[in-house]
């Protein structure tokens, strides 16, 4: 079986380094030096870091979750018709809005 065209789903993660509580105290106080920060306190600043680094991470999973190549429909054919050996199981619903000429250099190297 050949596909010319396909439907594909992309997406990316939000990579962030992990922070050591030494790293963010040294943040925070970096930050506090140059502009201040108002009456923020280290605690604060960390909790809301600590805060944003679990949404993220949360945020992370429901990407993974729906948007990976195993969850939809055109990879989901493509094992059938590899398990089955039967090209015709390849029964697309969704509009293909990915082409091979759109990476000329693929598979090239």
């Amino acid at each position: 079986m050949v596909l010319d065209d396909w439907y594909h789903k992309d997406f990316q993660l939000q990579i962030s380094p992990t922070m050591s509580d030494e790293h963010l105290r040294q943040t925070f106080e970096f930050n506090k030096n140059l502009t201040g920060l108002g009456e923020i306190t280290f605690e604060s600043f960390a909790r809301s870091f600590r805060q944003q680094e679990i949404l993220s991470d949360q945020w992370n999973r429901e990407i993974w979750k729906n948007n990976r190549p195993s969850s939809y429909e055109t990879w989901q054919l493509i094992a059938k018709v590899i398990e089955t050996n039967d090209p015709r199981q390849y029964k697309p619903t969704i509009e293909p809005n990915a082409h091979w000429k759109h990476w000329p250099d693929s598979g090239s190297k």
